[in-house]
């Protein structure tokens, strides 16, 4: 079951899609580049992947098992924790 903290980030990272102009998703198989930068450092770097997939859904792709191929990098930034991704189709 679903936090309201977590329904939050949900709706505030489909804000920034639209925002972005991102409306079409990818269709077939998806590489993301994922760069997380935690406010302090603790916390295994899988925690928050299954929501940053989960709320990406319907905008960079229609279902996160199209997600083939991830790169994920955690860094340390106090001062403005964040979530920087990048998406792209590809061919396998």
């Amino acid at each position: 079951m679903l936090t309201q903290e977590g329904k939050d980030y949900k709706d505030t990272v489909a804000g920034l899609c639209v925002a972005a102009g991102i409306l079409k998703p990818l269709v077939g198989n998806v590489e993301l580049d994922i760069y997380e930068y935690r406010p302090q450092e603790r916390g295994d770097i899988d925690g928050p992947l299954k929501l940053i997939l989960d709320s990406i859904q319907g905008y960079v792709y229609t279902n996160d098992a199209q997600v083939r191929r991830m790169t994920v990098i955690q860094y340390t930034d106090r001062e403005n924790p964040r979530v920087e991704l990048k998406a792209w189709a590809i061919s396998l």
